[in-house]
């Protein structure tokens, strides 16, 4: 038997590790109390049930991962399926078949993977009462896409390393998709302009998020800390969203990723979007670079579905298909094909190793 030891609420628990998509990953110190309640909030609307069982896609070095697919189950008397080998689709495939879990945790880049696995090397997932999606922004296609094939509406959730909660959410059976849902209990949020004044509904702004299980600092990181934790406990997440009239939040891209091109700005999230509906792309990324001019220039990174066969063609009919469906200044200046877009440790497309190809 092991023996227990007295921490008190405000100790030190556990660090969580940003993304690292566009820099490292930087620790993230939390508190005893973060857990509690971070547990609390997710279960005023998402409860787990003691007969659970709970499978989870990513590892579980990723916050998302360790909380929904390992603490908070256990916490709540179910039971969660664990597993050492690398995530694939004909592995999350063998396990539900295996387990029959009632949870599946998620990820965009997995469920696309699992849409394009062929029908007779599925599993049924008629088990699962519960899908979730999150490290990555769930865009409305692919949401469609899943429930086509597998008949599961997906709750998509939006959190960070540093607030220690997940502070947006939809509900089941009442998912917008595309959107990031509403607030979570226990989280507050506001979206504020460029002098910090909060814009009005169905305007874009800078997200910002406080609660009681927020960090306070980044460790060794002190000018990225005073960027980020303003002080009364609210955080600059670096995400620009528009909040509608029905108090759902729709995201719209990092605050440091957005293009200006002939003056105006662009979401490369718009774009991805766009590319990721065309039935050539199975996944894609979209960049703002610099030309030898030091021009910004829109540049998407494309995997596509049937292989590398005819990157020229390709690229024509991504060019018309993007023509067709977006403003001019939004259209790719180029295209670069890869067999697979790299990833972070947490499964999220690895933006900064793309801008090292071209930078």
């Amino acid at each position: 038997r092991l023996e227990v030891e007295p921490t008190h609420r405000d100790d030190l628990a556990f660090w969580n590790f940003s993304g690292g998509t566009t820099g490292k990953p930087k620790g993230v110190p939390h508190m005893h109390r973060d857990g509690a309640i971070s547990y609390e909030s997710f279960n005023h609307i998402l409860a787990y049930r003691d007969d659970d069982i709970v499978l989870r896609v990513p590892k579980l070095f990723f916050h998302y991962a360790r909380d929904l697919g390992l603490l908070y189950p256990l916490r709540s008397g179910a039971a969660v399926v664990l597993f050492e080998e690398r995530t694939t689709a004909a592995l999350v495939f063998s396990l539900i078949a295996k387990y029959q879990p009632t949870v599946l945790l998620n990820v965009p880049t997995m469920m696309r993977a699992m849409i394009q696995t062929p029908a007779d090397e599925r599993s049924d997932l008629s088990c699962l009462r519960l899908c979730f999606s999150s490290g990555e922004v769930l865009a409305a296609p692919l949401h469609e896409e899943w429930v086509t094939n597998f008949g599961s509406e997906v709750v998509n959730r939006f959190g960070s390393a540093e607030s220690g909660i997940g502070y947006l959410c939809n509900r089941p059976g009442a998912v917008r998709p595309g959107s990031s849902g509403k607030v979570t209990p226990l989280a507050e949020i506001k979206l504020v302009d460029e002098e910090g004044v909060e814009v009005p509904r169905g305007e874009p702004g800078l997200l910002l998020t406080r609660s009681d299980a927020a960090a306070q600092y980044y460790v060794r990181e002190h000018e990225k800390s005073k960027a980020t934790f303003l002080g009364d406990e609210w955080i600059n997440t670096g995400d620009i969203f528009i909040q509608d009239e029905a108090d759902y939040f729709w995201y719209i891209g990092r605050a440091d990723e957005m293009v200006k091109v002939s003056g105006v700005w662009v979401s490369p999230l718009e774009i991805e979007k766009i590319l990721q509906q065309s039935p050539s792309v199975r996944e894609c990324a979209v960049l703002g670079i610099k030309d030898g001019d030091g021009l910004l220039k829109i540049q998407a990174f494309v995997a596509l579905r049937d292989g590398a066969q005819g990157i020229a063609e390709k690229r024509d009919e991504l060019e018309r298909y993007c023509r067709e469906r977006l403003a001019p200044h939004k259209i790719p200046r180029t295209f670069e094909f890869l067999d697979e877009l790299p990833k972070t440790g947490q499964g999220k497309i690895d933006r900064r190793l793309l801008r090292e190809r071209v930078c």
